[in-house]
């Protein structure tokens, strides 16, 4: 009889066990992936988690640890930047002898000369191959980044009516048509392909875009519902030029979207993320490479394992975030994924902030609560963890982020059926020091700034 009751309740306890919901792995702060079925459990465990929830899953677990103490150190004017001497990426660039402007997907190289400029060069891109967005200026390279994969429309001004001829435009790249100069005495160069590896002798052909004319002067611009055949992947490109002859010398291509991208001195910090959605039926032939990101460098692809994916205290989404840190003066380059999400980044010269903001749908109060993950990295030698915390709200932008002398400042809007707003300082292990909280109840945060030892919020 005793047997059978030992063997009644093994039995029993195995069923229970089989009911339960798979728990994802856990650990305490960075952690990889030992193997395959590893990998192939926590996607099983996220395709199932998809049916029930809308939104991914997200644990609020978050370790803490060490953060660096942070300083700030001056540079030359740049452009829209929020800490000096880490530059960010814009459509403008100088060197006090050159202009670099990039618009409609097109680089322009102006001389400076007086009060006017003189336009010596531009390179046109092809929008059926990317689409440049920003650029960088170091030394004696200009960094383009760009776009392409996945599905985008081509900009507005090519679906726009036809150009009158006789119409006054202003001088392309200089957003105030009468300083430095009108253009009035420029005899602009023909766009280059930089990849022709030709210096200015090999203009692009510039495609025309289909367009149904009706029976009034409007114009219908034909867009299919559908993108026309296969969807190539989102990839990233930073293209690295020669600023005198804008040549292209080297191209790095990084699977995923763009979170953000920041240069200290020669070392660009880039963070893009991959999605990644895998059918429950596949999970079984799923591999490494299918989650981590396809990276390039001039042609030459870098090797990853299972071992390279990472989690912090336990998997977050089957997305893959990689930072990537690229020296521009000798091409070296290490990288960090971490099976995670982020949306906002802040950066200094020693410290690299990133928050995600999760939220919860109460069925009881039908409001979703928020959290917001902030998680601090250390890129001066090897990218390494070094704190997390975890914070009630959501932030605005990156200026909702900052440091100052040790500390680091948050500000975030807690939504909810009563909206109201707190501001955090926090240590060196991003454990709170102190906050101000339920500022401005009802309202929200608008704009930011952190400057020196103040805040200044705007709320309405």
């Amino acid at each position: 009889m005793k047997k059978h009751i030992i063997l009644l309740l093994s039995l029993l306890t195995a069923f229970v066990l089989a009911i339960q919901p798979a728990q994802l792995p856990k650990a305490m702060g960075l952690t990889s992936f030992k193997s395959e079925d590893e990998l192939r459990r926590v996607a099983s465990i996220f395709a199932q988690r998809s049916k029930d929830y809308y939104f991914a899953y997200r644990d609020n677990n978050v370790a803490e640890s060490l953060a660096p103490s942070l300083d700030s150190k001056g540079s030359i004017t740049q452009t829209n930047t929020q800490i000096q001497g880490i530059d960010e990426a814009d459509t403008l660039k100088s060197d006090g002898v050159h202009v670099y402007t990039l618009f409609e997907n097109v680089i322009r190289m102006y001389k400076i000369e007086g009060d006017t400029l003189k336009l010596v060069k531009s390179v046109k891109y092809d929008y059926e191959k990317m689409n440049a967005y920003a650029l960088l200026l170091v030394n004696d390279q200009l960094v383009v980044l760009a776009t392409s994969g996945g599905w985008w429309f081509r900009p507005y001004q090519d679906f726009g009516p036809e150009s009158n001829e006789d119409e006054v435009k202003p001088d392309p790249g200089v957003s105030e048509p009468s300083y430095p100069g009108d253009g009035s005495n420029l005899t602009e160069p023909e766009p280059t392909d930089p990849n022709s590896g030709v210096d200015g002798d090999q203009p692009v052909d510039d495609e025309p875009i289909d367009m149904v004319k009706p029976d009034g002067d409007d114009i219908i611009d034909i867009m299919p519902i559908m993108p026309p055949g296969p969807m190539q992947p989102f990839t990233h490109h930073v293209m690295i030029l020669d600023k005198t002859t804008l040549q292209n010398e080297h191209h790095l291509e990084i699977e995923g979207y763009m979170i953000g991208s920041r240069l200290n001195g020669t070392t660009l910090i880039l963070v893009t993320s991959k999605g990644n959605w895998v059918a429950e039926e596949d999970i079984k032939d799923l591999e490494a490479k299918d989650v981590l990101p396809k990276i390039t460098l001039d042609g030459e692809d870098f090797t990853f394992n299972v071992n390279d994916i990472q989690y912090i205290n336990s998997p977050e989404s089957l997305n893959m975030l990689t930072i990537t840190k690229f020296d521009l003066s000798d091409l070296s380059s290490s990288f960090k994924h971490l099976m995670m999400d982020a949306h906002t980044m802040y950066m200094n010269h020693e410290t690299l902030l990133l928050a995600s903001t999760v939220y919860t749908y109460n069925e009881r109060t039908l409001w979703s609560s928020e959290k917001t993950h902030v998680y601090s990295l250390n890129y001066t030698n090897e990218l390494t963890l070094t704190a997390s915390k975890s914070l009630n709200g959501h932030l605005l932008n990156q200026f909702s982020m900052d440091e100052y002398e040790g500390v680091v400042r948050i500000a975030l809007t807690v939504g909810g059926e009563k909206t109201s707003n707190a501001v955090y300082t926090l240590d060196a292990d991003l454990k709170v020091l102190d906050s101000i909280q339920n500022l401005a109840p009802t309202e929200s945060i608008y704009s930011v700034r952190f400057v020196q030892d103040r805040a200044y919020v705007v709320t309405f």
